[in-house]
């Protein structure tokens, strides 16, 4: 990376799903995204923009767990879905990145499991009523230190899943690339401080464009959220978008927490409404936090969309995810049509697309292929 430019910036954060975790490509963990953060835990890039609230939060969470026990090429990982993940088998790697000795930055890197326990193979169970029929869960651990595997943390991921090697080999994956990021990040850093720069006053400028051509009020909007496989209606919510500033104010009243694992958590809930907002604005490709920083959003909390434990929200981000980007695009003059195509292309990127599109569950050749894997172990 002699020069690093604008495109350069973005594959270098992308580079976890693309280049540095082969070994979880070939494993199928896909999507795969990843951020780069300060020392301070601020934000610097962004695989994917709709993913930076949560992010932060798991970060965050991570951070203040550890505190300063950290050493050289540690990795801690979480799948709280209060602390940033979205399902029982989403787990996130955390790694510090030093530098002589200093603390320099963070890389988080998401990533699927095939199966870490709960109801349903894959953690998209329809039928939980509570997170624990979800999947096993993760307070933040850390499943390397110093570069080497804790065997109890080992031993809790394989018996917590009906794929204890393949999980295995998804959750070293990503901590190896978690390891990798950083030492990319510290080798190119110097450059990469000053490239970040330049891309955050660009992004900058582009959002200041984007946001004087929205309309100056913008209507109330109204989000109906329902339950396709049982036709169970659960409430609207009010969606209202206002000016602030340079930035917009955008507050969600929403509905009580559901029964059915259709909730959002709150980090969830944010992500997707930045993301909808990005891709309204033609700035999804955005890979810093000039956007995100421009949106406060204010949410009822506890509801439907900001639910915490013990509500089950396995499969929130399929189906009341998809009803909050569709409002919230609405509110912003977007196109049905064209809302209903930024939302497929936002699921794809973060959840992938082995799910089924009705119920949100894992489909039904996913779930034969996480069977086939756990028939393969038990026999092996």
């Amino acid at each position: 990376m002699a020069d690093v430019g604008y495109a350069d910036l973005a594959e270098f954060i992308r580079a976890p799903g693309h280049t540095l975790s082969r070994e979880a490509a070939s494993a199928s963990i896909n999507p795969v995204n990843a951020g780069l953060f300060a020392a301070d835990g601020k934000p610097l890039v962004v695989s994917c923009v709709g993913l930076l609230p949560s992010m932060s939060a798991a970060l965050a969470s991570v951070r203040s767990f550890f505190g300063k026990r950290w050493l050289q090429d540690d990795v801690a990982l979480t799948n709280d879905m209060d602390a940033g993940a979205v399902n029982a088998c989403e787990m996130i790697s955390v790694a510090p990145a030093y530098s002589g000795g200093a603390l320099v930055g963070w890389t988080v890197v998401r990533g699927r499991v095939p199966d870490f326990g709960g109801w349903d193979p894959g953690g998209f169970s329809p039928q939980a009523v509570d997170r624990w029929a979800e999947g096993a869960r993760l307070e933040p651990v850390k499943v390397m230190t110093g570069g080497a595997d804790r065997r109890e943390v080992i031993d809790l991921l394989r018996l917590n899943s009906r794929t204890p090697d393949t999980t295995l080999a998804h959750v070293r994956s990503l901590a190896k690339a978690a390891l990798a990021l950083g030492k990319m990040y510290v080798a190119n850093s110097e450059r990469l401080v000053v490239t970040i720069g330049a891309t955050r006053a660009a992004e900058k400028n582009k959002v200041l464009s984007a946001f004087a051509n929205l309309p100056q009020v913008f209507p109330p909007t109204l989000a109906e959220f329902s339950v396709p496989w049982t036709n169970q209606r659960f409430g609207s919510a009010e969606i209202q978008v206002e000016r602030s500033g340079d930035g917009l104010r955008i507050g969600v009243q929403a509905p009580t927490v559901a029964t059915l694992p259709i909730n959002l958590g709150r980090f969830a809930a944010q992500d997707i409404i930045t993301a909808s907002v990005a891709y309204a604005c033609g700035l999804d490709s955005f890979v810093t936090d000039t956007l995100s920083s421009r949106i406060e959003i204010n949410m009822q909390e506890p509801s439907l969309l900001a639910a915490p434990l013990p509500a089950p929200v396995g499969l929130g981000r399929q189906t009341a995810g998809q009803v909050l980007f569709r409002a919230i695009s609405s509110a912003l003059g977007v196109s049905g049509e064209r809302a209903e195509s930024n939302w497929h292309k936002y699921r794809d990127s973060t959840c992938g697309t082995d799910f089924d599109q009705q119920s949100g569950r894992l489909a039904s050749s996913a779930v034969a292929k996480v069977r086939a894997h756990q028939s393969q172990e038990v026999s092996a």
